[in-house]
């Protein structure tokens, strides 16, 4: 129940800033590369996939905001370090519906991008040598909220490719082991998230 009213208070808010403005619609697809602040694993050494669609209100001149909604994988890897003769790997491998709401600023065909997201958390487990966990004690939140900044660029009018940086704003599970943490958020496990995708935009 909390997942679905977060949804529709999300999609309510973003829809609100749609009104007056010329659409365009689209898909998106592409790659995740992850980490989790404050699990000690550090690297973005987690691959997940994205994929999503959008839809993109043209306001004035060169500004315009998308919203989205889609697929996206996250989480954390560590990965052995036979030198050290250490040969297990571990981390977390999260699953979560992306709400974005991202400002567009467009010269020529650069597109710089800022914004806020909202997710909501379908799946979550930890992973130890290839075997899944479930993860408990303490539970993961089951949504996140974030901000986004990006860079996009326009192959042709259809085509389009953009590179986006997405980090938790609000912790999305205590950190099971605080000790050491020489994170800025004192503790708590946060999504980082560098995306690659390829988009294609419906209309003119």
């Amino acid at each position: 129940m909390k997942k679905s009213l977060f949804l529709f208070a999300c999609l309510l808010i973003s829809i609100s800033c749609f009104s007056q403005a010329r659409f365009n619609a689209g898909i998106i697809a592409g790659m995740n590369t992850t980490q989790v602040d404050g699990d000690r694993a550090e690297g973005f050494n987690k691959v997940g996939l994205n994929a999503s669609a959008f839809v993109r209100a043209n306001l004035n001149g060169p500004i315009s905001i998308t919203l989205g909604i889609g697929y996206s994988g996250k989480g954390s890897r560590r990965p052995s370090d036979p030198d050290n003769n250490d040969f297990n790997t571990w981390g977390y491998s999260f699953r979560y519906v992306d709400i974005p709401v991202v400002a567009e600023y467009r010269h020529n065909d650069l597109v710089f991008q800022a914004g806020l997201f909202g997710a909501v958390l379908l799946n979550g487990e930890q992973e130890f040598n290839e075997n899944t966990f479930s993860i408990v004690n303490p539970e993961m939140r089951d949504y996140d909220i974030g901000a986004i900044a990006g860079i996009g660029y326009f192959i042709n009018d259809k085509l389009f490719a953009q590179a986006r940086f997405q980090n938790s704003l609000i912790e999305i599970r205590p950190s099971p082991d605080s000790a050491g943490q020489t994170t800025i958020y004192n503790g708590g496990m946060r999504n980082v998230v560098l995306q690659f995708s390829l988009g294609y935009q419906f209309g003119e």
